[in-house]
């Protein structure tokens, strides 16, 4: 079993591996691995409750609120605020032909693809370099995960750049905002958390 921390930026600031028949055995490191997780989003291409939920039980803790978020979720959100940038833009440009018209670094596929491996083919990532499992399974969300941040700071970028966005759109924060809703509610009973992701740390 493997747990990867992720921050705001997207970038990998703490790892666990832990022998799967270990993790659902043993009490104490069972245990250890729901702290790890408490008061965190869980993120993956598609996320489940489960494995956290049978930690819970062989640790013993009493069921805690989780909070899950899809990669593909964040990615469609991302590509529907890009869509109404796109749209205000073309507004303005209507009255005024010398307003640039918005060219992404990185466009997002619109349909997104169906699976993780699609993505990650479509995003040229490397895949990990050692063998298949549960690490290089974590890993290569990882970088789909920033992967999708790097698309987000890129959107909130050119809304920040064009004043007339940012008042129709709102000022963007670090992350889109359900993704930064999702984070919110899990970090919850963690206030100390919750101030670090304002500063984009956490």
């Amino acid at each position: 079993m493997a747990l990867w921390y992720v921050n705001a930026d997207g970038v990998n600031t703490g790892a666990w591996i832990v022998p799967a028949e270990e993790a659902f055995t043993y009490r104490t490191t069972a245990r250890r691995l729901v702290d790890l997780c408490a008061d965190r989003l869980l993120i993956g291409w598609d996320p489940s409750l489960d494995l956290v939920r049978r930690l819970e039980s062989v640790a013993g803790t009493p069921p805690r609120h989780w909070v899950a978020l899809s990669i593909p979720d964040a990615l469609a959100e991302i590509g529907e605020i890009r869509a109404a940038c796109e749209k205000r833009v073309e507004e303005h440009r209507a009255e005024n032909q010398a307003i640039v018209p918005l060219e992404w670094q990185v466009d997002i596929p619109d349909p997104l693809p169906a699976t993780e491996e699609e993505m990650h083919r479509y995003a040229r990532l490397r895949p990990p370099s050692f063998a298949p499992g549960a690490a290089a399974g974590v890993l290569r969300a990882c970088h789909l995960v920033r992967w999708t941040v790097r698309r987000w700071q890129e959107t909130a970028a050119a809304v920040e750049r064009r004043s007339y966005l940012k008042d129709e759109l709102g000022t963007p924060e670090v992350l889109p905002p359900h993704w930064l809703r999702a984070m919110t509610e899990a970090m919850a009973d963690h206030p100390g958390l919750r101030r670090r992701l304002v500063g984009g740390r956490a």
